[in-house]
């Protein structure tokens, strides 16, 4: 009998919910990952819980089996042993999976091309059981940010493995309903645009843009022909200015709207949603940055971290990056195209002119 142990005991500190609870394509991640077992013919699923037990149970799939780790504090190891002892004795071989063993499968795919599989991650388990986890991670980082993951909770970990060297098309030839953009306002802190592509459901950041110190009509001359921005909705008076600007200035195409939000109760609820689905973004794939346009939004996800006491992200100016206008533009980029579809409100789609086309490249 082919069995696995799905591990979803921890107490996702750095997530600030449960990992299993991630949004995952259609359903939660942890609903997901049963449901490709089953698919892969494993017949035998134990779904180990822990902290959050409660929250996490009505999400997991019939079909397998759940166990709660009253001990999960005590680390991987404990979860792994509650696992193995709610399977059958004729269990062979025996598969060990967790959300974050998922999250490098994918990222191996898409950065190296490369296949993981289990036998790889047997020598992982056995050093995480040997040192623990903490330790693990410093010593032996799967990637550069998880050397550090274990003192540091990051909002948005792994932005840096989407750099991407050019993209797959000619930007001239891009009709005007696959630019879009984020833009962020502020006159002491700085002002941030970022424009990208939105095509075959990936988001290319093509151009990011950050200054202070000017009105927000004063940006007008950074917008891209044709670019969708998505704003700040909570200031809404610099996105009016700014599309007075441009409009004024003649640029055709181009529109502000404001961002939508993530629902949910609370503005602290509503943002760690939009961080997830950011998170996803990230992890599946979609969001690729031109090299060259990545330093500013690398820099400020490589340092942007949770505040434990808050529970919402420190925005504290740091040295290294300053302000987080950037990837907060990204954010309302992002919750843009997540909210609404394939693209923004329907409207009609405009071919640029051969003269704009020579003006874009």
């Amino acid at each position: 009998m082919i069995a696995a142990i799905l591990l979803a005991a921890g107490e996702s500190t750095r997530m600030g919910r449960p990992k299993a609870l991630l949004p995952w394509h259609d359903t939660t991640l942890v609903e997901y990952q049963v449901r490709e077992l089953t698919a892969a013919g494993v017949e035998r699923i134990a779904v180990v819980l822990g902290h959050d037990a409660g929250e996490v149970w009505p999400h997991v799939p019939d079909e397998a089996h759940m166990v709660v780790n009253e001990a999960y504090r005590e680390g991987r190891a404990s979860s792994l042993r509650a696992g193995a002892a709610a399977l059958p004795d004729d269990a062979d071989p025996i598969l060990v999976y967790d959300d974050e063993e998922t999250m490098l499968i994918r990222m191996a795919k898409r950065v190296y091309d490369m296949d993981l599989d289990d036998a790889q991650f047997s020598w992982r388990r056995m050093k995480i059981s040997e040192i623990g986890d903490n330790l693990f991670r410093q010593e032996y980082p799967a990637t550069a940010e998880e050397a550090v993951r274990s003192h540091r909770g990051l909002v948005l970990p792994g932005l840096s493995s989407c750099v991407i060297e050019k993209v797959p098309f000619l930007y001239s030839e891009i009709p005007f309903d696959e630019r879009v953009g984020g833009f962020d306002y502020g006159y002491s802190d700085p002002t941030a645009l970022v424009s990208g592509v939105y095509k075959d459901q990936k988001l290319y950041v093509i151009r990011t843009y950050r200054a202070s110190g000017k009105l927000a009509k004063g940006y007008a001359g950074e917008v891209m022909d044709g670019h969708t921005y998505f704003c700040d909705p909570a200031n809404p008076g610099p996105r009016d200015e700014l599309a007075e600007a441009v409009r004024s200035g003649g640029v055709r195409g181009c529109s502000f709207l404001q961002a939508p939000r993530a629902s949910g109760t609370g503005e602290r609820s509503i943002v760690k949603q939009e961080w997830d689905i950011v998170r996803r973004w990230v992890v599946e794939g979609r969001i690729l940055i031109v090299r060259g346009e990545h330093e500013q939004l690398c820099a400020e996800a490589d340092t942007l971290e949770w505040n434990e006491k808050t529970g919402e992200p420190d925005k504290t100016r740091t040295t290294e990056c300053g302000h987080f206008d950037t990837i907060d533009a990204l954010r309302y980029l992002v919750m843009g195209l997540a909210r609404t579809g394939k693209m923004i409100a329907p409207r009609r789609r405009v071919v640029p002119s051969r003269r704009q086309q020579l003006r874009s490249v």
